[in-house]
């Protein structure tokens, strides 16, 4: 089965990460260690690199030429820019240099508030089925101990096994 789309943007994204292809530069202005400043220069410098410019509320990032096509095809970067989708798949990347207030933003709250309430049937279903627990649920897991206890006693060598707990 194709994993869904949201998966594979937040693994690309966060291997472009781990394996150096992406660096997120922090925004103009913003104080940043000398340390800090100079690893990401070099970073970026060492990249091929390519900058997609702040959109949407997201920062700048100094990106691989071999990295670029993949975002531009997922529908995160489209003419050197961050597209609107990235925003979600970078909420869960969380750029450290970006320092994102993701729980004050408008559009993360609209997201979240449209997750909650727009749940697909099946989803819905599933949450359902999990969140129910059936007299038949307690009774099969109470034969499972039980079981597990009679077993540990025939292999115990006749020491005394402490019967489960209910």
């Amino acid at each position: 089965m194709m994993s869904r789309l949201n998966d594979i943007c937040v693994a690309v994204l966060a291997l472009a990460d781990q394996q150096g292809l992406i660096t997120y530069l922090p925004p103009e202005g913003v104080a940043v260690p000398d340390f800090s400043v100079r690893r990401i220069r070099e970073e970026v410098d060492t990249l091929t690199s390519l900058v997609i410019k702040p959109g949407y509320g997201l920062g700048s990032a100094g990106v691989d030429q071999d990295v670029l096509p993949d975002l531009q095809s997922l529908g995160l970067v489209e003419n050197g820019r961050w597209k609107a989708l990235a925003e979600t798949f970078l909420w869960c990347e969380q750029p450290r240099e970006w320092a994102l207030e993701i729980t004050t933003d408008p559009h993360f709250t609209a997201a979240g508030d449209r997750a909650c309430t727009v749940i697909p049937e099946d989803v819905r279903a599933e949450l359902t089925n999990l969140a129910t627990i059936t007299e038949e649920n307690v009774a099969s897991l109470l034969r499972f101990r039980l079981s597990r206890h009679d077993m540990l006693e025939a292999h115990s060598d006749g020491k005394p096994v402490r019967p489960p707990t209910r």
